[in-house]
């Protein structure tokens, strides 16, 4: 018995999970059937194991046999934010709420900021983590949430034309990691 086949339309570039029904197979536009899991889309009988697609752009996906409510239509076309954890999401308004004590709330939106200057903050975050220091010792609150507070900021700048971009001319990093991964 062969498992029942819905088209998506217009995913390919995205293979959206919220209205699909775990266990269910798919196929999108290009012929390739999905199936749905508890983590994501995985390509039947593809090689590789799990092939996430990146969320870049929102389509509308056909309903799946069995969901019947029109709003899981319109939903499943939207970002689905119930993917980022909450807890994360907690401890970097916390960060959030610190700097906009010390600094104004959104300040960054107000002037332009140097990419290099946030980078350099969530690296020293991560420079504390990965030498056994789990907070902060100013905030009190985890590095992690201060290194994505960081991120967050040069995403929301670059998105509103405020990011001053002072990246050196990029190098070889990505091909030197690329030859010294190690063979398993």
């Amino acid at each position: 018995m062969s498992e029942p086949v819905t088209t998506i339309k217009h995913c390919n570039s995205y293979r959206h999970f919220s209205s699909a029904i775990e266990g269910g197979v798919y196929t999108d536009d290009d012929g390739q059937e999905w199936r749905a899991g508890r983590h994501g889309w995985e390509l039947v009988g593809g090689v590789c194991g799990i092939d996430m697609k990146p969320a870049m752009e929102p389509v509308l996906c056909t309903i799946p046999d069995g969901v019947a409510n029109p709003k899981h239509a319109a939903g499943s076309a939207k970002v689905p934010m119930h993917l980022v954890p909450m807890t994360a999401i907690v401890y970097e308004a916390l960060v959030f709420q610190l700097g906009a004590k010390k600094y104004g709330p959104m300040n960054w939106r107000q002037t332009e900021v140097v990419r290099s200057i946030y980078l350099d903050a969530a690296m020293r975050h991560l420079a504390a983590l990965m030498d056994g220091q789990d907070l902060d010792e100013e905030s009190g609150l985890p590095h992690e949430a201060h290194v994505r507070a960081c991120m967050a900021i040069i995403m929301d700048a670059r998105e509103l034309g405020k990011l001053i971009d002072d990246r050196d001319t990029p190098g070889p990093v990505a091909d030197v990691l690329r030859k010294t991964v190690k063979q398993v």
